[in-house]
């Protein structure tokens, strides 16, 4: 046998080897292109909500919902952005439609239960919610919900267990201290409720949503002065000023 022909046999044989090797490399390379561009679009996804571009994050969102139905983040994902950007009952759809398909995660059912008080459910809330504490998720968010679900359905006194629950999970949490103190309000306790706001308006991350409800409380009680000062601490002179008569209204 010459030289040539055995090479030529060499290289026949070969062949079948390397063209698979070929088509392997090609197919992790497709995987960690794909990979990559999964990661990048989660990014940007959550880089959305961050800067509250909720439309943005809920189309990010849902191209890894589509993607894979099964995870979890992204579900979570498309519905917070879905309730942020004011569709609550969207939000309700998808996390039921994740639930009925087999993913059950107490973060979804906690997820269902904010995004039902959104709606306007709070009684339907209310098993969701339990649901996922019963399963053990220590998250002060849902224990929190909870506490709004029961403030409005009138069961302030249950409500305002459910905030020292979350309290426990989180000090010094203003969320937590707002819906407390409107809590007390609603049970007709002003004095108290206005010491919690108080206290949670000298906090760092202290919102304008807090003052202004501090300010609104101030105005019910006949505090004009007071109700004002806050008022302009973030509105202009003509809105604090319409807030002003809003409140004496009420009072």
């Amino acid at each position: 046998m010459t030289f040539n022909r055995f090479r030529n046999l060499c290289l026949a044989g070969l062949m079948p080897f390397l063209l698979g090797a070929c088509a392997q490399l090609d197919f992790f390379q497709r995987q960690d292109e794909t990979q990559a561009i999964e990661n990048s679009l989660r990014k940007v996804a959550y880089a959305s909500q961050q800067t509250q571009d909720y439309g943005a994050a809920v189309i990010y969102f849902q191209r890894l919902h589509i993607k894979d139905p099964e995870d979890v983040e992204a579900a979570l994902g498309y519905a917070r952005n879905l309730r942020y950007n004011g569709t609550p009952a969207r939000a309700v759809q998808v996390l039921e439609e994740s639930l009925t398909e087999g993913l059950e995660n107490p973060r979804l059912l906690s997820e269902l239960g904010r995004a039902l008080i959104a709606s306007g459910k709070p009684g339907r809330a209310v098993t969701p919610l339990t649901e996922a504490i019963s399963t053990g998720l220590r998250n002060w968010q849902a224990y929190s919900a909870l506490g709004i679900a029961n403030d409005q359905l009138g069961r302030h006194t249950k409500a305002r267990s459910y905030y020292l629950e979350a309290q426990i999970l989180s000090p010094e949490n203003t969320a937590i201290l707002n819906n407390m103190a409107l809590s007390w309000a609603m049970s007709g306790d002003l004095d108290r409720s206005l010491v919690i706001l108080e206290r949670a308006s000298k906090l760092p991350d202290v919102s304008a949503q807090i003052r202004q409800n501090l300010a609104l409380l101030y105005g019910v009680k006949g505090d004009a002065k007071r109700a004002h000062e806050l008022a302009l601490l973030d509105l202009p002179e003509d809105s604090a000023r319409e807030n002003l008569r809003y409140y004496v209204n009420l009072r």
